[in-house]
């Protein structure tokens, strides 16, 4: 008799994997995500897997079961991705990035771009505001270097 046997998540590289028997023999089958952010549509994505589930195994699985499990893929992998973020920004942290060579410069960019794209408001985004402006007091202490030269 076939049946499913348990259903879970793998979170690097993020995955989805299913294990189920069939004709007495234990199988596994695993499902790589690895496109998966933010603003994926959990609900056709989870609609697309459970197609790809049922012709692979021959049953369906709960959708509501598939948009818990990818949403919580999704979070924990936005978590890692910015854990890793983090831990590589430190390493920039003392260094003068323009005298950095070009390949580490990029690589310095591009964390900074990801955290930068994972933290921008967009239309639609809940706190979005469009046209925010803001003043800001001017900061206490010298500032001479902004001083045009009279010379």
């Amino acid at each position: 008799m076939d049946r499913r046997l348990t259903i879970g998540v793998r979170f690097s590289p993020p995955m989805l994997m299913l294990e189920y028997k069939r004709e007495g023999r234990v199988h596994r089958y695993r499902l790589a995500l690895l496109g998966l952010c933010t603003s994926t549509n959990i609900g056709d994505l989870s609609k697309h897997i459970n197609g790809l589930f049922s012709e692979r195994c021959g049953w369906d699985i709960s959708i509501s079961q598939l948009q818990k499990l990818l949403k919580t893929l999704i979070e924990k992998s936005a978590s890692l991705a910015e854990d890793a973020d983090k831990n590589d920004l430190r390493r920039f942290e003392n260094q003068d990035l323009s005298k950095l060579d070009n390949e580490t410069l990029d690589r310095a960019k591009a964390i900074m771009n990801r955290g930068f794209e994972r933290n921008a408001l967009r239309p639609g985004d809940k706190g979005y505001e469009y046209d925010k402006q803001v003043n800001f007091e001017p900061e206490d202490g010298d500032a001479s270097w902004d001083d045009e030269d009279s010379d």
